[in-house]
């Protein structure tokens, strides 16, 4: 039931409402994220090129979200439409935030889950 007392129907969801979820979980929503996960769709492409939400985080530095996305099940080899993938992503930030010694990529590719 929606606020209104009807019941709502998930058949019909707006471009707005996926378009502002996929902004969410790219920005590292932690929410966006949780939901991402529990839905089983942690390695789900976001866009048309393929992107994960663990590539995003690696694009972003953001390493709260990588953490939570590594330790639940983000595969950290998928590569997206130009063969990237998220270490190489996370090299990337590193040029552009001039921070050649960032650990983000030997995070990601170190990372190995232990159950």
């Amino acid at each position: 039931m929606n606020f209104s007392g009807k019941p709502f129907n998930f058949l019909k969801v707006t471009t707005l409402s996926v378009d502002f979820f996929l902004e969410s979980v790219k920005n590292g929503d932690k929410k966006a994220l949780e939901h991402l996960v529990s839905r089983g769709a942690v390695n789900a492409s976001l866009d048309d090129c393929g992107r994960t939400a663990l590539i995003f985080a690696s694009l972003n530095g953001d390493t709260a979200a990588i953490k939570y996305l590594l330790n639940n099940g983000a595969n950290k080899k998928i590569k997206d439409a130009s063969d990237r993938n998220a270490v190489n992503y996370a090299l990337e930030y590193a040029v552009r935030e001039g921070d050649e010694d960032s650990k983000i990529p030997q995070m990601i590719d170190s990372f190995d889950k232990k159950d």
